[in-house]
């Protein structure tokens, strides 16, 4: 579920192409790959996306959340 979950933000981002596990195949999974790996477009896309993920603060919001649980 996790899984699914961050993959998902990820394609929401336009910065991953998701592949169902039901849907997983060899064949798929090479389509896939040239698809992404044919449109210098389409990479410049998901790397734009990709950079728009990024959580400055993470490492606040970690040591908040370890001392939190460390404390309770």
């Amino acid at each position: 579920q996790h899984q699914q979950a961050n993959a998902g933000i990820l394609e929401e981002k336009a910065s991953a192409e998701i592949i169902r596990d039901d849907e997983l195949t060899p064949q798929a999974l090479a389509k896939t790959i040239d698809q992404i790996s044919g449109s210098s477009e389409k990479i410049k896309a998901m790397r734009a996306g990709f950079g728009n993920i990024s959580m400055p603060d993470a490492n606040n919001v970690l040591t908040d959340a370890v001392l939190s649980l460390a404390l309770n």
